[in-house]
């Protein structure tokens, strides 16, 4: 079975619609600031917040997020010590969860240096700064 054609603009309005938090990392972040690099998926930082978490949880199931190693996907016990990156398949292309991206203590550390990107198609998101993007 061949992988899903890496869709941003997706995975991002339904970040977006159901607002949760989360800054944009890794190689999609790099390459809104320029880097000539490709991408076949989507990283981030999300907000560790409860109610955002939830949030996170209903985007990811509507993408029909699954987990590449096969367990279940629990957002209710997030461990940036046990579990750094969670890597996930949806209808979109690959989608990472990256607790604590290096160098940072996680979302809250990095939107403080993020910037809303506009990237057309109504998307705005919070893009870690060129330093901290590496997911």
């Amino acid at each position: 079975m061949s992988e899903p054609h890496f869709d941003p603009y997706a995975i991002l309005h339904e970040l977006g619609a159901v607002k949760t938090g989360f800054v944009l990392v890794g190689g999609l972040a790099r390459v809104i600031h320029g880097s000539d690099e490709t991408t076949r998926g989507l990283d981030l930082a999300p907000s560790l917040n409860k109610e955002s978490l939830r949030r996170l949880g209903v985007a990811l199931d509507n993408l029909h997020a699954r987990r590449v190693d096969g367990q279940p996907l629990d957002l209710s016990d997030l461990d940036p010590k046990r579990e750094p990156v969670i890597e996930l398949q949806s209808d979109a292309g690959e989608i990472k969860i990256v607790l604590e991206p290096a160098g940072t203590r996680g979302d809250e550390d990095l939107r403080i240096r993020a910037n809303r990107e506009p990237l057309g198609q109504g998307v705005r998101p919070a893009v870690a700064p060129p330093a901290t993007s590496c997911g």
